[in-house]
């Protein structure tokens, strides 16, 4: 699939923001793929810099602000207030050769209520965390992509916790 958009550059004018590097060696003939994402996402052979793949975001007031990889072959973008998950899939054709797409794992609109300033995986359990400028840190399972927890703005602490300086999670499973 092609996005109906014009670019001044191979990568796109409005696509030059995040690079994400996928997969394994092993993967394909390239050592990889990287990822270019603006309004819309291109999936890219690494050593050969060929398009392999098109993703319309079929949104132009919603630009990628932020990239994490979570997983070998799945990652998390923020947009403003939203976070967008995403896998590398490997279609198998009827001729027996493999295609390489993205695909959308998942959508979560307005999860942060101000602009999302960071996406991090954490650790080796499967986590990530996002954050926003509203002063919110939330931590999410990569394989469920259930929110395991959540702080709250320190604006939003009740005076004993702002007083003893607790910011202990709160689970919401």
């Amino acid at each position: 699939a092609t996005c109906t958009q014009t670019n001044s550059s191979a990568f796109g004018s409005n696509a030059t923001r995040i690079f994400l590097s996928l997969g394994s060696q092993s993967e394909a003939s390239s050592g990889g793929f990287f990822v270019v994402a603006g309004y819309d996402l291109k999936l890219y052979e690494a050593s050969s810099l060929t398009l392999v793949d098109e993703f319309c975001r079929n949104t132009k007031e919603n630009s990628v602000r932020l990239a994490s990889l979570i997983k070998k072959d799945r990652f998390v973008l923020a947009t403003n207030t939203d976070l967008e998950v995403y896998a590398l899939v490997v279609v198998v054709l009827s001729n027996g050769d493999s295609e390489y797409k993205i695909k959308l794992v998942k959508r979560f609109p307005g999860v942060h209520r101000d602009t999302i300033r960071f996406v991090e995986a954490i650790g080796c359990d499967g986590l990530f965390a996002s954050g926003s400028a509203d002063g919110s840190l939330k931590v999410w399972q990569a394989e469920t992509l259930t929110r395991q927890f959540e702080l709250a703005p320190f604006s939003e602490l009740t005076q004993t916790e702002k007083t003893l300086g607790r910011l202990s999670p709160t689970s919401i499973t």
